[in-house]
């Protein structure tokens, strides 16, 4: 079982995870994870709104995280998040908002967040705070 806190690791997960998946559509791919960032759930949002703000995707975030927590006795302790999108792999508006959101709703709810990725066809891309500035 992968450990999501280790970059390397979360990059290979979510190459394995969206292959074979639609890379070319707005999905947010979300990774509920333990107290040792072992997976413990996916949550897949698609067909995701590419003009979004950072509080609109932290809303969206916020309801999955309120089914799961309502339906799962595991304890959540962090989260991961990979992005499919159309374009390039260079860090778009897309990518920046939920990067924002995802460490806004980690920092609300005292969850570890253990990265935002980029996933296009072959790789995964960590985003990192100076890509979302």
């Amino acid at each position: 079982m992968p450990r999501l806190n280790d970059p390397d690791q979360a990059e290979d997960h979510f190459r394995r995870a969206v292959r074979g998946g639609d890379l070319t559509g707005a999905t947010a791919l979300l990774v509920c994870c333990d107290a040792e960032s072992r997976p413990l759930a996916h949550l897949l949002v698609a067909n995701c709104d590419l003009d979004a703000s950072p509080s609109e995707n932290a809303d969206v975030l916020g309801m999955l995280l309120h089914a799961f927590k309502r339906e799962s006795t595991p304890s959540l302790a962090g989260l991961a998040l990979g992005l499919t999108r159309p374009g390039s792999e260079q860090v778009q508006h897309y990518d920046r908002s939920w990067f924002r959101a995802c460490y806004r709703v980690c920092h609300q709810r005292g969850l570890v967040c253990h990265g935002v990725y980029v996933v296009t066809r072959g790789r995964a891309r960590a985003i990192h705070i100076d890509d979302a500035a």
